[in-house]
């Protein structure tokens, strides 16, 4: 078959595992989102699903104030890795953990688009912020950051 328009969306599907219908449907719905949220693990009392991506998750749980915060705090973490990127010297220093804090969160970036992650109490939270912590630390410390 060839892939068209309707095939993709198909693969689309797929890969997912039902995630998209779910991510529409919230979004389709985003106006009876109370202004704070339904509270903790308000997907699951509002749609009885997970809705599996961490600003959707405070967008339910948190209303309008959650999403900006998630929102604001994810371009904070974004201009501070490219930020560390521009600086060669932080590479060379040989610092496992500068390292390691990076590492957790890139993975912790991307995995909370597909997943709720470290917006919930977690194992993630609890790996992401003193990775966050130590990132910032070094940031300062070499004076990327002031």
């Amino acid at each position: 078959k060839e892939l068209g328009v309707g095939s993709s969306s198909r693969i689309f599907d797929n890969t997912t595992s039902g995630r998209k219908n779910m991510w529409l449907k919230v979004i389709n719905s985003y106006e009876n989102i109370p202004l704070l949220g339904y509270g903790v693990l308000g997907d699951r009392f509002a749609y009885s699903f997970s809705v599996s991506n961490v600003f959707l998750y405070f967008l339910i749980s948190g209303g309008l104030a959650g999403f900006l915060i998630i929102i604001f705090f994810n371009i904070h973490l974004s201009k501070n890795i490219l930020n560390s990127l521009s600086y060669k010297r932080l590479f060379n220093n040989r610092e496992p953990f500068f390292y390691i804090s990076f590492i957790f969160i890139i993975f912790f970036l991307f995995r909370s688009l597909v997943e709720n992650s470290y917006g919930q109490f977690s194992i993630d939270l609890m790996l992401l912020v003193p990775s966050c912590l130590i990132f910032e630390k070094y940031l300062r410390k070499h004076k990327v950051l002031t």
